[in-house]
């Protein structure tokens, strides 16, 4: 693998990292939403949201891999 292309997925890696912390601090804040069925609809979708960036992860470190 090049630098360049390194350096890309290094920040590919980064931008999900921001986006599961910034998922986590919604699923957090859901919390303290008084109405129940609003709560949980919002961490539902923050679980839904988990799961996409962990696949989107996972992908992205099978194609490193495959060019290794």
């Amino acid at each position: 693998m090049t630098k360049a292309l390194s350096s890309r997925v290094l920040d590919a890696q980064d931008l999900m990292s921001d986006a599961k912390n910034l998922n986590e601090a919604i699923y957090m804040a859901a919390s303290d939403i008084q109405d129940r069925d609003k709560m949980s609809a919002i961490q539902a979708v923050a679980d839904i949201i988990d799961k996409r960036l962990l696949a989107a992860r996972e992908i992205l470190e099978a194609v490193v891999e495959d060019m290794e």
